[in-house]
């Protein structure tokens, strides 16, 4: 880790260029770095009507294809780095440089061509959150057989393209591998120390909004799958008596893979009931069908009970 700070090259002077900092030649001494674990993911959101972050470092704003209305950038840190004072109070430059006192260091995501349909962006943004959390503790349903090519670019410059490697580049962060500083939450200028940024400085982004992981995923519906799983016992078997069906008390049937969901049109008559064989559940007063195929498999105490009304 100790190699990974130096070459973050924290003791160097920074320039900016084209809404990025690039190191300048001048270094100077100050006291150790403290780090810390910080792992809230960000979600930036190009904004036209916000104020140029950048523009407390230049008024030349640069242009880049991260700023595109339809573009977003996902920060995804895994530490947050402060930085002490120089032990000079001023320098000797014939240019305007900077000096980095807290840092966002980790891995970020650009989704281009941001789904525009509520279901699809549900898909993606589900994904991602199995992904990040599933990176830090192995979640109960898999996404991995989705049916969703990504299309993200990495903070490698690299293109994932389904969940697997979307995982797997994830738990590279965590293991803290390919770290790069993804944001400068303060700097100040090294001709006015006693001056410092009030936005976060984002690479590649000038005008933008941020989210919060919560927020973003706010009613996303196959985050609630497990809620609905539970709430209508989705997994439990039905009894069925020649004049009605009712639920059992025990579960049949476990899940592997994320269920297929669409949307369906609310009708007066609210209700919640398996519709066919092949294992259809409409949820009226959730707006949903859930359309169960070979993503589960049977339970014991289904297969024991099977067998024990076979032999009867």
């Amino acid at each position: 880790m100790d190699n990974f700070v130096e070459s973050l090259k924290l003791n160097y002077l920074l320039r900016y260029k084209d809404l990025d900092f690039e190191h300048s030649k001048q270094n100077f001494m100050r006291d150790s770095p403290i780090l810390e674990s910080f792992t809230e993911i960000r979600i930036c959101q190009p904004d036209p009507e916000e104020d140029n972050a950048w523009n407390f470092v230049s008024t030349n704003s640069g242009t880049n294809d991260y700023n595109n209305s339809d573009t977003i950038k996902i920060l995804i840190p895994v530490f947050k780095i402060q930085c002490a004072k120089p032990l000079i109070e001023s320098f000797e430059i014939n240019e305007e440089l900077f000096i980095s006192m807290i840092l966002l260091v980790g891995g970020y995501l650009v989704i281009k061509n941001y789904p525009k349909d509520l279901l699809e962006l549900n898909k993606l943004q589900a994904c991602i959150n199995w992904a990040i959390n599933n990176a830090r503790i192995e979640q109960d349903i898999s996404f991995e057989d989705f049916d969703i090519t990504l299309n993200i670019e990495n903070s490698n410059g690299g293109i994932i393209n389904n969940i697997k490697e979307l995982t797997g580049y994830i738990e590279q962060l965590y293991h803290f591998e390919g770290l790069s500083v993804i944001a400068y939450e303060k700097v100040i200028p090294a001709s006015n120390q006693g001056k410092k940024n009030t936005t976060l400085l984002i690479p590649k982004i000038f005008k933008h909004k941020i989210i919060r992981m919560d927020d973003w995923l706010q009613n996303n519906i196959y985050l609630k799958i497990l809620y609905w799983i539970e709430k209508y016992k989705l997994n439990h078997g039905l009894i069925i008596y020649s004049d009605r069906i009712i639920i059992s008390e025990k579960s049949a049937i476990e899940f592997s893979t994320m269920p297929s969901i669409k949307k369906i049109q609310k009708t007066k008559k609210e209700y919640f009931g398996k519709i066919d064989i092949h294992y259809r559940y409409r949820i009226v007063n959730e707006q949903i069908e859930i359309t169960l195929s070979d993503n589960f498999k049977r339970t014991v105490n289904f297969e024991n009970a099977v067998d024990k009304s076979i032999k009867i």
